[in-house]
């Protein structure tokens, strides 16, 4: 089986609700009316590959029963929070492109990132007040405000060496709190036990933190035709994460080599072949990917306390997908 089809067979099982999400999301959209069009247009054209409404999706089907009336409504406002999260994110690294497309700060200006990426955290909680989901309201609140905490201390961080453990613990909190949160939105949905609220949380954790790393190692092996963004992007925006860390631990290169490095890709006087070899010679990306490969079972693991279904198998898929994926 290739990469893409574990996510695709995963997505089958719950295509009429995401389909429905889909519908959802285009009539937010479709609220970007006159001046606002364009940004709407946008958003539309720049669509990722629904990976957090498809496992909280998964994890409301996970008794079996019929799914929750409003479940797609729940998936939409998750896709609009994390789109909100990257429109920021994008303007605060003064990232170019995401997914192959301008950024909207680039296409743009910050002032209509930030603006535009508030109108969707507040569009998106307004849905679930409206239909009166106040628990999941409650929860996604919690997680978004974690996620926003990680992304302001991943910036504090920025053209700093940090140790493996702060960057588990930055992880965690922009990424893998809230996909946990995703999966639990799910089990609320559903009509799960409720001792087994905690093992569905901590598969979307573990999934969240292989993820990123996953994420993180792609800037140092991927291309950009295949990330629809510039390779080392993360590293001249002076992120530093997992795979160099790895690099310079080995190596026994201190702070001094890191930032000569950023400065250079930032001239564009350091090649970054260079770079990217010297963090492949030195075990980084192999160390990273080992582990990514470590909490992607430890997902699974937790999975083994779950009705034996075809939903939770799919959910095994996305774990999957996720540590072999190439973007």
């Amino acid at each position: 089986m290739n990469r893409m089809e574990h996510l695709f067979n995963a997505q089958q099982l719950v295509q009429t609700e995401l389909q429905e999400t889909e519908r959802i999301l285009e009539q937010i959209h479709a609220e970007f009316e006159g001046p606002m069009k364009p940004l709407g247009d946008h958003m539309v054209t720049s669509q990722g590959k629904r990976l957090r409404p498809t496992i909280l999706l998964l994890s409301a089907r996970l008794d079996g029963r019929e799914v929750a009336e409003h479940s797609a409504l729940v998936a939409a406002v998750v896709e609009l929070i994390h789109t909100a999260t990257l429109i920021h994110d994008d303007s605060i690294d003064e990232a170019e492109m995401r997914r192959g497309k301008a950024s909207v700060h680039i296409q743009w200006n910050h002032h209509v990132a930030t603006m535009l990426g508030d109108v969707l955290y507040l569009r998106a909680f307004q849905m679930l007040m409206d239909n009166e989901e106040t628990e999941i309201a409650h929860l996604l609140t919690r997680a978004s405000h974690t996620m926003a905490r990680g992304e302001l201390l991943e910036y504090l961080y920025k053209d700093r060496l940090i140790t493996e453990k702060a960057y588990l613990d930055l992880i965690w909190s922009k990424t893998a709190a809230f996909m946990g949160a995703c999966c639990h939105a799910g089990y609320l949905l559903g009509t799960l036990d409720k001792k087994l609220q905690e093992p569905v949380r901590r598969y979307g954790e573990k999934v969240g933190m292989a993820f990123q790393i996953v994420d993180d190692i792609l800037d140092y092996t991927s291309t950009r035709d295949i990330l629809g963004k510039e390779v080392l992007a993360d590293l001249r925006e002076g992120k530093v994460t997992l795979p160099m860390i790895a690099a310079l631990q080995t190596s026994q290169r201190n702070g001094d080599y890191l930032h000569d490095t950023i400065n250079g890709l930032r001239r564009g006087d350091t090649d970054g072949e260079e770079v990217t070899r010297f963090v492949h010679e030195n075990g980084g990306v192999e160390y990273a990917s080992e582990l990514a490969n470590r909490l992607s079972e430890e997902a699974k693991s937790y999975l083994s306390d779950l009705p034996e279904s075809e939903y939770r198998r799919s959910l095994a898929e996305v774990a999957d997908y996720i540590v072999n994926r190439e973007r």
